[in-house]
């Protein structure tokens, strides 16, 4: 893997513009320089002091298909998110939720033990947001990363990774995006964690 200089195929008149105290200025600035200097997907690029900073991984799919789910009182919605993907052999893709729980069990990954930390709100809680996706580990294992929002009666809010022990009051209502290619997960020997093998 070749790593490219910036200022080998820009010139000076780029290594002046980085002097912008605007942060967004120069995020701007660092995008044009990379597509000028047509460095690949995953390919080092040598920031201004010489010091390489890998690229971002990326992989295009397309979308296979959408499904709609709705969930009932009661039922838990971590667990029942990997349900929809099964009975639909969901392999890859992203998922949406909004609506209310009776119970928000989030969680947070303390990086000093190497483990997720959780903490449970035990009251009505309104979903603002949940996000997330799904893959596969190489063996064939499900797995389902998300990350949810909930406000209470004074729009105070609780955000965490999605952990089982979400249940749902009233309804939840769950949108899945399908991809036509699989994504995996695998470990990562730094942090312990199953990241996206891309």
């Amino acid at each position: 893997m070749s790593r490219r200089n910036p200022q080998d195929s820009t010139g000076s008149r780029l290594r002046a513009s980085f002097l912008s105290p605007n942060p967004l200025t120069d995020i701007v600035k660092r995008l044009a320089l990379i597509s000028t200097s047509k460095c690949e997907i995953g390919e080092p690029f040598i920031n201004q002091d010489g010091s390489a900073a890998f690229m971002v991984r990326t992989k295009l799919t397309a979308v296979k298909g959408v499904i709609f789910s709705r969930m009932e009182p009661g039922e838990d919605i971590l667990n029942t998110i990997e349900t929809v993907a099964a009975n639909h052999g969901v392999k890859s893709g992203q998922l949406s939720l909004i609506g209310a729980v009776s119970r928000a069990k989030l969680g947070y990954f303390d990086r000093a033990s190497g483990e997720y930390k959780d903490f449970v709100v035990d009251r009505d809680l309104e979903v603002v947001s949940c996000v997330g996706n799904i893959a596969r580990t190489r063996d064939g294992g499900l797995v389902v990363h998300a990350h949810m929002v909930v406000a209470d009666e004074n729009g105070r809010c609780y955000g965490g990774h999605l952990m089982a022990g979400c249940e749902v009051s009233v309804t939840i209502e769950l949108v899945i995006l399908e991809t036509e290619s699989e994504i995996f997960r695998a470990k990562d020997e730094l942090t312990g964690l199953n990241l996206m093998d891309i």
